[in-house]
């Protein structure tokens, strides 16, 4: 980006400065820079320059690209100044696609300004893109010191401390996020996630799911975990009353469908769950996934020409060698040899390496 070169030297010439005027300073070791007492009488001049109100109008707007040219000439005129260099950082995130420019024009601003709230929760958004959870954390807990009443920041960092498997506070900070916001959906969603996958407190699991249906009684997505819930601990009749909820707020979600059709399956009711993957199987009627799942799903209903249909349906679609080792399975517990033969002399004749595998385990299964 051309504006980048005009104005980045000047970042770095501020940074080596400061650094030079305090070898010790690092990012995280909370001291705090001095700033030049003039910077106050700055920043109510810049306040007052009407590039920086057109800038603010520009950043509101989400017209970032519009505001090059402004922050630009603005940084040129007021090269230390935290809050310049902060809109500087939040205009650059929303150009360039690397967050690596952004980070270094934020760490300026920090060294400038040490408490500098907004700065740590956006250098910690940034860290978490590019996989940095280490620093993305430490980002947020300084921003939290400054930002004691934002639950989306609490749920961000309960979020990271979930990625990294540190659950136990994911869950002081999911908690804390409710308390300030009790809509949010998907910390109560992580919460009972936690709960039952790796806290193995199913009852608190199914709690936190209840207690944000009652704050959002028709959240599809509380509904579909405790539909999975339900499905984990063999409880299939209410794995399907859920996911019927579901489709209630989204009639075309395929993952209740098939899920429903799975605890039908589950409970040996195979005509259900046909008739489920199959509503699923209109939508998508070229889908090897499915079409494999109703041959199986025949299958277990003892009706094994219908699946051997599905099957072949399947491989029409790919050629797969293991789904002719099927066909000729299925065949063979038909009692009808001529057909798998023919299988057999098909897989013999080709350079396929995966056709000739498979023809030599049917071989045996011949003998």
């Amino acid at each position: 980006m051309k504006f980048f070169k005009k104005v980045l030297f000047l970042l770095f010439l501020s940074f080596f400065i400061l650094s030079c005027n305090n070898e010790k300073n690092e990012l995280y070791n909370g001291s705090e820079i001095e700033v030049s007492k003039p910077k106050a009488k700055i920043n109510e001049k810049l306040r007052k320059d009407e590039d920086y109100k057109k800038l603010k109008e520009n950043i509101k707007a989400l017209k970032y690209k519009d505001s090059v040219f402004l922050i630009n000439s603005l940084v040129k005129k007021y090269p230390k100044t935290p809050e310049l260099l902060y809109l500087f950082a939040v205009i650059t995130k929303n150009i360039d696609h690397d967050p690596l420019e952004a980070i270094k024009i934020l760490e300026v601003v920090i060294a400038l300004d040490y408490n500098y709230s907004d700065a740590w929760k956006l250098l910690g958004d940034l860290y978490y893109i590019r996989g940095e959870f280490k620093k993305s954390i430490k980002s947020w807990e300084l921003a939290i010191e400054g930002i004691t009443n934002n639950a989306n920041l609490y749920y961000k960092l309960a979020y990271v401390y979930y990625t990294v498997k540190d659950y136990n506070l994911a869950v002081k900070y999911f908690l804390k996020s409710l308390k300030l916001d009790k809509t949010l959906e998907w910390s109560y969603y992580y919460l009972a996630d936690i709960n039952f996958r790796n806290l193995r407190k199913l009852e608190e699991a199914e709690s936190f799911i209840k207690k944000g249906l009652e704050v959002l009684p028709n959240n599809k997505n509380l509904m579909q975990k405790l539909a999975i819930f339900k499905f984990k601990l063999s409880q299939y009749e209410l794995a399907i009353k859920w996911n019927k909820e579901v489709l209630k707020q989204d009639k075309d979600d395929n993952f209740a469908i098939e899920n429903i059709s799975n605890s039908y399956s589950k409970l040996k009711k195979y005509d259900k769950s046909i008739e489920w993957l199959n509503k699923v199987f209109k939508k998508k009627p070229k889908s090897i996934y499915y079409a494999k799942k109703l041959a199986e799903l025949y299958k277990l209903s003892n009706r094994l020409e219908k699946s051997i249909e599905y099957l072949n349906f399947a491989y029409n679609i790919k050629k797969d060698a293991n789904l002719k080792d099927s066909i000729a399975r299925l065949y063979l517990i038909l009692g009808n040899k001529e057909k798998f033969k023919e299988i057999l002399n098909e897989l013999s004749k080709s350079k396929d390496p995966e056709d000739l595998r498979v023809y030599e385990y049917l071989k045996v299964e011949m003998k």
